[in-house]
Parts: structure tokens; sequence; C-alpha cells
């Protein structure tokens, strides 16, 4: 722990970001298993905190990272100052299975209608502007991205663990860290079995 410690503490914090439904909570469970620090507030199902929420100052918020690793979605609803150090994990996802797990999240969790066709084409649309927007605005602040698909995450687990302990500059147990990866068609799953396990492990938070 000590050399790990070591290690992250000559880089900077790291951004495990993304839009949602693209497997930033996995990642952010690898980097768990791994001994990275995390700021979650204890949350160990989702990650999230309050904190970081649309419209969060993340100027007031990066220095509180310190050497670990947090959760971002939805970058582009948030504040952030025109230049920061940080590395950033970008998870990217089919958009068309992105649009769907929104969807159904929205669907199960809120009681929303079942999307039309259309809806699903809007909402695939804006995701494709949403994340150029967002890895614009991260590398123009001048962080350091790198982009890995949720797919890859699924069908590689121990290449994907291993491109991020190199990314990150860090001695990672990637075998542990390809371990938390459910072997998983990457198409959208029915349901949200997943995610009710995860809080079901880690009661009194949700997903």
């Amino acid at each position: 722990m000590l050399e790990l410690m070591s290690m992250l503490n000559k880089t900077m914090p790291t951004l495990v970001a993304g839009l949602g439904r693209c497997g930033t909570t996995l990642v952010m469970t690898m980097l768990h298993a791994a001994g990275v620090p995390l700021f979650c507030g204890g949350n160990l199902a989702s990650f999230e905190t309050d904190e970081l929420m649309p419209g969060a100052d993340m100027a007031s918020l990066l220095p509180q990272f310190g050497n670990g690793a947090a959760k971002i979605i939805d970058p582009h609803r948030m504040r952030w100052p025109s230049q920061f150090s940080a590395k950033v994990i970008w998870l990217d996802r089919n958009f068309t299975e992105q649009a769907k797990s929104q969807a159904k999240f929205a669907c199960i969790l809120s009681g929303f209608q079942p999307p039309t066709r259309q809806h699903l084409l809007n909402i695939r649309d804006s995701l494709k502007r949403d994340t150029a927007d967002c890895v614009r605005m991260f590398t123009d602040a001048g962080a350091d991205v790198y982009r890995i698909a949720f797919e890859r995450i699924l069908i590689e687990p121990g290449y994907s663990a291993k491109r991020i302990a190199s990314f990150l500059h860090a001695e990672l147990d990637t075998a542990v860290m390809a371990r938390q990866v459910i072997h998983r068609p990457d198409q959208c799953a029915n349901g949200l079995d997943i995610e009710f396990a995860r809080c079901a492990k880690y009661p009194g938070v949700v997903v």
C-alpha cells in the first residue's frame, strides 16, 4: 500500500468520468479493489456523493480529491476551472446501447413510460454531442485524458486493468482489478439486477 500511495502521490487526482450508464461504477470498483483511495463519502455501491452533482463547483472540489479517484457523471453539467491538472479516465460506450440503458434506468426507477424509437435516437444523438464536448473540455483544460470503452473492459478485463494502471503510472494489482468485472454481454441488459446486487452488498445507499 505504501508503494501504491507513493506512486499515486507523484501524479494527480483521478477522475473516472463519463455520461450516465457508461461503466464509471465498474472502473471505480476496479480501482477500489486495487487499494486506490476514493472520494465517494463511503458510498461503495455507486461511488456518488451529493457534492458531485449538476452545478458542482469543481474549482473548490478538485483539491479535496488529493491523490484519490472520484466518479464524475455528466461533467458538462458542472462548473470547471479553465485550467486544472487531473488524470481523466473517460468511459465510452456504444451510444445506442447507452441510450437504451439510460431510458431503462429512468423507466424502472422513476416510472417513466417506455421510450419511443425517436426518443432513443434523440438520447443517442445527445450522447454523441455531449461526449465530444466533455472530452474537448478536459483536453483544453490541460487534463491528461485516457479513453476506454465499456465494451472493451467487459471483453478484455485483464488488458483493460493493465492499461488503466499504466495510465495512472501506478503499480496496481491488475489481476484483482480484472476479477471485479462480471462477465456479461455488452448490450443493454434487461432490469437492474447488477445494480440492485451492489445495493444489497452495501446497504443504506442507492444505485
